[in-house]
């Protein structure tokens, strides 16, 4: 896959016109006391770069490294942290560059996992796709909102002394992000 993606950048005849830079963020917190107390602290972040591959800047083509993490707290603690790189492609769906759809397949997910027995180490695949509005604040910056959906699937573990397993484990999530991208033409 790496492969035919760079193939295509170097060798493509569509001339490229103007590279973009892209950060989606969210952040969540809850709590609540039934006796014990209890708290959920969410917070995913993803940041990419890419380069317009149609004469009209409304394909993108780009590479993006997502940041998950997770905690519980209560009479257990639950936490995660998830890197994930891989190729985004996107597209613009009105010549304003307001409405944006997005698909980024995560070539390398990597999840540290501590359920309060010992850590552990999760590695697979993972994809995210997003829909959503951003507003243009002068020539290049553009503000908005998008909503997500991203999964990720592990098949290998290691533990703390680095011993390997098969596994199957998954990871799925819905939610809403703010966005902030700049173009360079």
């Amino acid at each position: 896959m790496i492969r035919v993606v760079l193939f295509s950048l170097l060798f493509t005849s569509t001339p490229c016109y103007a590279l973009l830079f892209d950060l989606n963020a969210f952040y969540f917190s809850d709590g609540l006391d039934s006796g014990t107390e209890n708290t959920n602290n969410r917070m995913f972040l993803e940041f990419s770069g890419a380069i317009d591959l149609s004469k009209k800047g409304q394909i993108i083509l780009g590479w993006a490294y997502t940041m998950l993490t997770y905690k519980a707290e209560g009479t257990a603690t639950l936490e995660a942290s998830t890197a994930d790189t891989g190729p985004k492609i996107g597209w613009f769906l009105d010549k304003q560059r307001t409405w944006s759809a997005c698909f980024t397949y995560n070539l390398f997910a990597n999840t540290t996992f501590d359920d309060g027995s010992g850590e552990v180490r999760w590695r697979g695949k993972s994809y995210k796709a997003d829909f959503g509005y951003s507003g243009m604040f002068g020539e290049s910056l553009a503000l908005g909102m998008r909503i997500n959906y991203y999964s990720a699937s592990y098949s290998e573990q290691f533990d703390a002394s680095d011993t390997f397993s098969q596994i199957s484990n998954s990871q799925g999530a819905i939610f809403p992000s703010l966005s902030m991208t700049y173009f360079l033409n």
